[in-house]
């Protein structure tokens, strides 16, 4: 126990306890005090729980116990990045009572402090338990500014905004007791309601200094004729944050692009080189993340190409992005993970760097500081492969990265077994498959004892009827095309559940996997029915920044 109380010092001294994640709480969101003998016996039991689970990230924002959900807002703010998420709390027999906002932040996002939830019912004159929902920060706003959806009893009360009291941004306050958006409501009969065109719902802000104005995005969908097709969002000004004009339908969505199922929940609107960027969160026909690079005029969005992260159901979602003070646009997305012992469920992507390329499409680069993680390095040039694999012993580890550069390639597939067994009974692989012009990520054995698979939609497409039938998948196929004279560079990151894949810095995603051994840690390289050279090969173990 004596470790487990200095660990318990230390996050007290930032302004949390892990165990107030799942410490019991009254109607409010205030703390019921526990007999000392009680909480030590709860923290034995507790760190029991966590140690086991070898499939933990250990570097990943991760919850040490507790629900989280969507990432939500993303701010830099003096020299601090702050990560603020949806946070499910629970009363001490496990009913939910309400949906926080919780906070954490890093001055090199890797190294994380948590601190007392940002948003809870105790923010409320009735300190009624609120759920709060999605949201955003209003990006470049003179005073930082979080934009929550707060529902009511089931009722969606609309768009809330709340500043903080400190510089740390440890304690906020609305800035009025009321929505600065909501629905229109409903007249008392007989007058017949005006059918409204925006729908509130999440939404995303910034603030244009050159013209005094605060932009809002709002909605997942547009319901004006020729727009209620398809994805949409609505646009919507404002001089105050109080008062807020309606503008209209931000885009309108092409079949082309999009299929008529989809939508644009948790949007982010920004400026990324010369164009403009929507990211938004998908909701059918699989959960995922979509975005849109195009032209924006003040009013209208023009997309001109559009992109994917995540390609099977409930990998990665919900994503938000800041621009810090080196002029990078930093993005997390929530990776659906689920501790085994069931304490945690939720982690957070790595912070992935966004930008244009020449031919302005969209650019994925794992932000330089996690270079920082790394040890035991090691690499190596110009290996040749012919229709066999080779393990690579210097990259045995929960937790590595690898980058290999694969050149004349003949075989009909290359790539890393990753989160491999000794046995090779447990297994997941990353594979370039030339032919088929995809990186598939085949987790059909990562997991001996359970079996791993997922849908390839989500459950309310095919209640919908968006999709004629829901199968069971055990490979994401992420599509990927090399151009002519390209090299393939295959960029990994494996920790715990957690892989992440970057082809070429032009494609994205996220798997998560569910190793049953401890000892499913090796990485092999291999090339199947031809040839490749690997001119360069790097590994990295990547150090631990969870003190849980």
């Amino acid at each position: 126990m004596k470790t487990l109380i200095i660990i318990s010092v230390a996050l007290l001294a930032i302004g949390s306890s892990p165990a107030a994640e799942s410490a019991p709480v009254g109607k409010s969101g205030e703390v019921i005090p526990v007999a000392p003998g009680v909480l030590m016996h709860e923290a034995a039991i507790l760190e029991h729980s966590v140690e086991p689970d070898h499939n933990r990230p250990t570097w990943h924002l991760t919850p040490m116990v507790g629900s989280w959900w969507d990432v939500n807002a993303l701010l830099y703010y003096k020299g601090r990045y702050h990560v603020m998420f949806m946070k499910h709390v629970f009363d001490e027999q496990g009913k939910r009572l309400s949906d926080n906002w919780g906070h954490a932040s890093s001055t090199d996002l890797i190294h994380w402090q948590f601190h007392p939830d940002a948003l809870n019912p105790r923010l409320f004159d009735d300190g009624e338990g609120r759920p709060f929902w999605s949201g955003d920060a209003i990006e470049n706003a003179p005073v930082p500014t979080i934009i929550p959806l707060v529902v009511k009893n089931g009722i969606n009360s609309g768009v809330w905004a709340a500043q903080p009291k400190d510089d740390e941004l440890l304690e906020w306050k609305f800035i009025q007791q009321k929505p600065v958006l909501c629905q229109k409501p409903k007249p008392a009969p007989p007058a017949v309601a005006e059918k409204s065109e925006y729908i509130v719902f999440d939404s995303t802000a910034w603030y244009d200094a050159s013209k005094q104005t605060y932009f809002l995005l709002c909605g997942n969908k547009n319901l004006r004729p020729g727009y209620e097709e398809g994805d949409c969002t609505s646009l919507f000004t404002s001089k105050d944050i109080r008062n807020w004009e309606y503008i209209g339908p931000l885009y309108k969505s092409r079949r082309d692009m999009t299929s008529i199922c989809e939508d644009t929940a948790c949007p982010d609107f920004f400026p990324l080189g010369d164009k403009w960027v929507l990211l938004s969160h998908v909701h059918n026909p699989w959960t995922h993340c979509r975005y849109y690079v195009g032209t924006f005029n003040g009013t209208t969005f023009t997309p001109e190409s559009v992109g994917r992260i995540g390609f099977i159901n409930d990998q990665i979602a919900a994503p938000e992005t800041m621009p810090d003070d080196r002029g990078r646009r930093i993005f997390f997305g929530q990776v659906r993970t689920a501790g085994k012992t069931g304490v945690w469920k939720t982690s957070f992507s790595m912070p992935v760097v966004l930008s244009l390329g020449e031919d302005k499409t969209m650019r994925f680069a794992p932000a330089e500081e996690l270079q920082k993680l790394r040890y035991r390095s090691c690499s190596e040039k110009n290996i040749a492969l012919d229709s066999r694999s080779v393990l690579l012993p210097e990259a045995t580890a929960r937790s590595v990265e690898l980058r290999a550069t694969f050149t004349d390639i003949t075989a009909k597939a290359v790539g890393f077994r990753v989160a491999c067994s000794p046995e090779q009974d447990e297994f997941t692989d990353i594979t370039y498959l030339p032919d088929e012009k995809v990186i598939k990520i085949d987790f059909s054995q990562s997991d001996l004892k359970h079996r791993t698979s997922y849908t390839r939609y989500n459950q309310r497409a095919l209640a919908g009827k968006m999709v004629d039938e829901n199968p069971v998948v055990t490979a994401q196929y992420m599509p990927f095309e090399l151009k002519p004279g390209e090299l393939l560079d295959l960029h990994v990151f494996v920790d715990g559940c957690i892989i992440e894949v970057i082809a070429n810095s032009r494609a994205y995603t996220a798997q998560t996997i569910y190793p049953s051994k401890r000892t499913t840690t090796q990485t092999h390289l291999f090339t199947r029915e031809g040839k490749a050279l690997i001119t360069a090969l790097e590994t990295h173990h990547l150090q631990a920044t969870l003190n849980y």
